[in-house]
Protein backbone atom coordinates (compact mmCIF):
# COMPACT_ATOMS: atom_id res chain seq x y z
CA UNK A 1 0.00 0.00 0.00
CA UNK A 2 2.83 2.51 0.50
CA UNK A 3 4.33 1.59 -2.17
CA UNK A 4 1.31 2.35 -4.14
CA UNK A 5 0.93 5.68 -2.44
CA UNK A 6 4.62 6.58 -3.26
CA UNK A 7 4.93 5.46 -6.68
CA UNK A 8 1.08 5.55 -7.99
CA UNK A 9 -1.15 8.12 -8.75
CA UNK A 10 -0.47 9.10 -5.19
CA UNK A 11 -3.96 8.83 -3.78
CA UNK A 12 -4.10 10.36 -1.05
CA UNK A 13 -7.78 8.47 -0.41
CA UNK A 14 -6.16 5.21 0.17
CA UNK A 15 -5.52 4.06 3.81
CA UNK A 16 -3.46 1.21 5.22
CA UNK A 17 -4.81 -1.11 7.18
CA UNK A 18 -3.99 -1.58 10.65
CA UNK A 19 -4.09 -5.16 11.48
CA UNK A 20 -1.80 -4.97 14.68
CA UNK A 21 -1.19 -2.68 17.54
CA UNK A 22 2.70 -3.57 17.42
CA UNK A 23 5.43 -1.36 15.99
CA UNK A 24 3.96 -2.05 12.31
CA UNK A 25 0.48 -1.26 13.27
CA UNK A 26 1.51 2.20 15.36
CA UNK A 27 3.57 3.01 11.94
CA UNK A 28 0.86 2.33 10.08
CA UNK A 29 -2.02 4.49 12.09
CA UNK A 30 0.74 7.53 12.29
CA UNK A 31 1.45 7.34 8.19
CA UNK A 32 -2.85 6.91 7.86
CA UNK A 33 -2.89 10.16 10.26
CA UNK A 34 -0.12 11.97 7.98
CA UNK A 35 -2.05 10.89 4.73
CA UNK A 36 -5.12 12.41 6.35
CA UNK A 37 -3.07 15.47 7.22
CA UNK A 38 -1.35 15.91 3.63
CA UNK A 39 -5.26 14.94 2.02
CA UNK A 40 -6.41 17.91 4.08
CA UNK A 41 -3.81 20.00 3.35
CA UNK A 42 -4.25 19.31 -0.56
CA UNK A 43 -7.97 19.85 -0.17
CA UNK A 44 -7.48 23.48 1.23
CA UNK A 45 -4.75 24.10 -1.56
CA UNK A 46 -7.15 23.37 -4.18
CA UNK A 47 -9.91 25.59 -2.98
CA UNK A 48 -7.31 28.12 -2.63
CA UNK A 49 -6.16 27.97 -6.36
CA UNK A 50 -10.04 27.99 -7.41
CA UNK A 51 -10.88 31.37 -5.19
CA UNK A 52 -7.23 32.39 -6.78
CA UNK A 53 -8.51 31.57 -10.68
CA UNK A 54 -11.83 33.20 -9.63
CA UNK A 55 -10.27 36.10 -8.64
CA UNK A 56 -7.51 36.11 -10.92
CA UNK A 57 -10.51 36.23 -13.63
CA UNK A 58 -12.30 39.25 -11.81
CA UNK A 59 -9.09 41.09 -11.83
CA UNK A 60 -8.57 40.17 -15.47
CA UNK A 61 -12.16 41.74 -16.17
CA UNK A 62 -11.80 44.80 -14.18
CA UNK A 63 -8.33 45.18 -15.71
CA UNK A 64 -9.74 45.12 -19.63
CA UNK A 65 -12.73 47.14 -18.36
CA UNK A 66 -10.18 50.10 -17.02
CA UNK A 67 -8.35 49.52 -19.91
CA UNK A 68 -11.64 50.58 -22.16
CA UNK A 69 -12.07 53.21 -19.12
CA UNK A 70 -8.55 54.75 -19.83
CA UNK A 71 -9.09 54.58 -23.74
CA UNK A 72 -11.85 56.60 -23.86
CA UNK A 73 -10.72 59.32 -21.18
CA UNK A 74 -7.35 59.20 -23.44
CA UNK A 75 -9.54 60.17 -26.07
CA UNK A 76 -11.55 62.85 -24.50
CA UNK A 77 -8.36 64.61 -23.53
CA UNK A 78 -7.17 64.28 -26.84
CA UNK A 79 -10.37 66.09 -28.01
CA UNK A 80 -9.88 68.26 -25.48
CA UNK A 81 -6.53 69.18 -25.95
CA UNK A 82 -7.38 69.53 -29.99
CA UNK A 83 -9.74 71.95 -28.53
CA UNK A 84 -7.74 74.04 -26.68
CA UNK A 85 -5.13 73.83 -29.44
CA UNK A 86 -8.02 75.13 -31.78
CA UNK A 87 -9.02 77.96 -28.78
CA UNK A 88 -5.16 78.76 -28.72
CA UNK A 89 -5.22 79.55 -32.76
CA UNK A 90 -8.44 81.36 -32.07
CA UNK A 91 -7.13 83.09 -29.34
CA UNK A 92 -4.20 84.07 -31.66
CA UNK A 93 -6.47 85.21 -34.45
CA UNK A 94 -8.04 87.19 -31.98
CA UNK A 95 -5.37 88.61 -30.30
CA UNK A 96 -4.47 90.08 -33.88
CA UNK A 97 -7.42 91.45 -34.64
CA UNK A 98 -7.26 93.17 -31.35
CA UNK A 99 -3.82 94.39 -32.02
CA UNK A 100 -5.26 95.80 -35.72
CA UNK A 101 -8.09 97.78 -34.14
CA UNK A 102 -5.98 98.56 -31.55
CA UNK A 103 -3.40 99.97 -34.64
CA UNK A 104 -6.48 101.74 -36.18
CA UNK A 105 -7.72 103.52 -33.19
CA UNK A 106 -4.45 104.52 -32.49
CA UNK A 107 -4.54 106.11 -36.18
CA UNK A 108 -8.00 107.11 -35.98
CA UNK A 109 -7.68 109.00 -32.94
CA UNK A 110 -4.58 110.72 -34.71
CA UNK A 111 -6.63 111.76 -37.55
CA UNK A 112 -9.31 113.00 -35.56
CA UNK A 113 -6.38 114.98 -33.91
CA UNK A 114 -5.24 116.69 -37.37
CA UNK A 115 -9.12 117.14 -38.03
CA UNK A 116 -9.48 118.75 -34.60
CA UNK A 117 -5.96 121.13 -35.21
CA UNK A 118 -7.72 121.65 -39.03
CA UNK A 119 -10.93 122.94 -37.64
CA UNK A 120 -9.55 125.09 -35.43
CA UNK A 121 -7.14 126.53 -37.69
CA UNK A 122 -10.62 126.92 -40.50
CA UNK A 123 -12.69 128.47 -37.42
CA UNK A 124 -9.63 130.86 -36.60
CA UNK A 125 -9.63 131.85 -40.38
CA UNK A 126 -12.95 132.40 -40.99
CA UNK A 127 -13.08 134.27 -37.80
CA UNK A 128 -10.29 136.46 -39.21
CA UNK A 129 -12.39 137.17 -42.20
CA UNK A 130 -15.07 137.99 -40.48
CA UNK A 131 -13.51 140.34 -38.73
CA UNK A 132 -12.40 142.01 -41.36
CA UNK A 133 -15.68 142.07 -43.20
CA UNK A 134 -17.67 143.46 -40.25
CA UNK A 135 -19.53 140.24 -39.77
CA UNK A 136 -19.81 138.83 -35.96
CA UNK A 137 -19.64 135.29 -35.35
Amino acid sequence: MIKDIAQGEGDLTKRLQVKTHDEIGELSDRLNQFIEKLQALMSEVTRNAVTINKASTEFTDLSASMSTGVNGLSERAGAAAGGADNMTSMSGAIKEQIQGIQSSTTGTVEVIGNISEVVTEINTIVATIANGCGIAL
